[in-house]
């Protein structure tokens, strides 16, 4: 991740958000906190208020790690803040949305849960496909990724 300042373009600073792509970001309204969605299926909240207050007194180290959320299966794909930041939605590529709650960092020692899973059913969604006789190992694996089970292929 690099933090620039927008008036100078000075890279502020640098630093390892996730231990591989970084694939979301969202400031909450405050502009305090930066979430950051990764290939690793985590969210990230770091404390970047002290660029807020400061931004040319930055210093070599990363912004404090607030919290990491845990949840999804696959990759954070969008990360949003509601206006007033009491929610922070996720969209990850497992297919789901997760409604967090946007002020978890300011209550210290809780545990980050999601509020709610939304997930639109998938046209398979439980259909058992398991013997079915005729179908390439194409339509197979397409019809799992709509949902469909094959207790076969586990």
């Amino acid at each position: 991740m690099k933090l620039w300042q927008i008036d100078t373009g000075e890279c502020l600073q640098t630093f390892q958000a996730h231990p591989s792509l970084v694939l979301a970001i969202a400031f909450s309204p405050d502009g305090q906190v930066l979430a950051t969605g990764g290939g690793d299926g985590t969210i990230n909240l770091w404390d970047v208020s002290e660029f807020l207050h400061s931004p040319t007194s930055h210093s070599h180290h990363p912004p404090p790690l607030l919290a990491t959320l845990l949840g999804h299966q696959k990759w954070i794909r969008f990360l949003v803040y509601s206006p007033t930041g009491d929610i922070l939605a996720s969209c990850s590529q497992d297919g789901s949305i997760k409604l967090w709650d946007g002020h978890l960092h300011k209550r210290s020692g809780e545990t980050q849960q999601c509020l709610k899973t939304l997930r639109v059913p998938r046209p398979y969604e439980g259909t058992n496909i398991t013997g079915m006789n005729g179908l390439t190992q194409a339509e197979k694996e397409t019809l799992r990724m709509l949902g469909a089970i094959d207790e076969s292929s586990n």
